[in-house]
């Protein structure tokens, strides 16, 4: 593994490093790791996001309309169970 050498953080940044680390419960190391994945979209939690955007635009207008026609069923009421 390499190692960094960071100069000059402002007292801003140290502050955040700081709060990320006593919020985690981690070493400084640590938070400066976990804060540059996290910048850079290497987070090792960015696959559990549970947004749609993956999926958004993703359906051709055959996909759609196949959807729509397997759901059909699913708008029909059966009168028998509901007396």
């Amino acid at each position: 593994m390499s190692q960094i050498t960071i100069r000059n953080l402002s007292p801003e940044l140290d502050h955040l490093i700081r709060q990320e680390a006593l919020k985690r419960h981690i070493s400084l190391n640590e938070a400066v790791q976990h804060l540059l994945r996290q910048a850079t979209g290497l987070d090792d939690n960015s696959d559990r996001k549970r947004d749609l955007r993956k999926l958004a635009g993703g359906w051709t207008d055959e996909n759609l309309h196949e959807f729509e026609q397997t759901q059909t069923i699913n708008s029909a009421i059966d009168s028998e169970l509901w007396q």
